[in-house]
């Protein structure tokens, strides 16, 4: 029983830090707060637009523009013209749904369609990654939206179960605590087979 405490929490902690990776990478379980948005739109135009007047990421640029061409990299060297290209875009004040698109695919290309590659890399935010600027996911705020009610829901009910065992553990083993064992070991293993659902269906497809 102590070992399953020790790794249901060590369960959270990784989840804590799941948690966490999402939410620097702007993923969150709404849109209002998120970097992910379902269209190349005005309202995309001006997320970028905001992210690149932040005073931070104004002070990264300039730093990387004063650098001398020897000092980067091919793929930065690459990256700091696309970056240029894409502060035109949204600053153009004739700006057109085709260059948002062009915008959303800089900062993060798509796969192919009809491939089966899940690679977003080779973007503005692959290669700068302090850049962070909002990306261009169709379908992308309904899945953060599963995804964190999904796995929220059950780390709910791994902290339920935690606390049923630790009470258990205050207990001594005999008949009369046989009945309250067992159930804590069914609804355990009731929280096991969820998961084995959901690993698959969030993790591998």
């Amino acid at each position: 029983m102590l070992l399953t405490l020790i790794l249901g929490s060590l369960f959270l902690g990784v989840k804590a830090y799941e948690y966490s990776s999402k939410f620097d990478h702007g993923i969150y379980p709404w849109a209002p707060r998120g970097r992910i948005y379902e269209r190349p739109d005005l309202y995309y135009g001006s997320a970028v637009r905001a992210r690149l007047s932040d005073p931070a990421i104004l002070a990264k640029i300039k730093e990387l523009d004063g650098r001398p061409e020897n000092e980067l990299s091919d793929a930065e060297l690459t990256g700091r013209r696309r970056l240029k290209q894409v502060k035109d875009m949204v600053n153009n004040p004739d700006q057109q749904a085709f260059d948002l698109a062009v915008v959303a695919d800089q900062i993060m290309p798509l796969p192919g369609e009809g491939s089966d590659s899940h690679d977003h890399g080779g973007g503005l935010n692959d290669t700068f990654a302090w850049l962070q600027l909002p990306a261009v996911i169709p379908g992308g705020n309904m899945w953060a939206s599963t995804y964190f009610f999904l796995t929220g829901f059950h780390a709910v009910h791994v902290i339920v179960g935690l606390i049923v065992f630790s009470i258990l553990l205050l207990y001594e083993l005999g008949p009369a605590a046989a009945g309250m064992i067992e159930n804590a070991g069914l609804y355990w293993h009731f929280v096991d087979l969820v998961w084995i659902f959901l690993f698959p269906l969030l993790y591998l497809f």
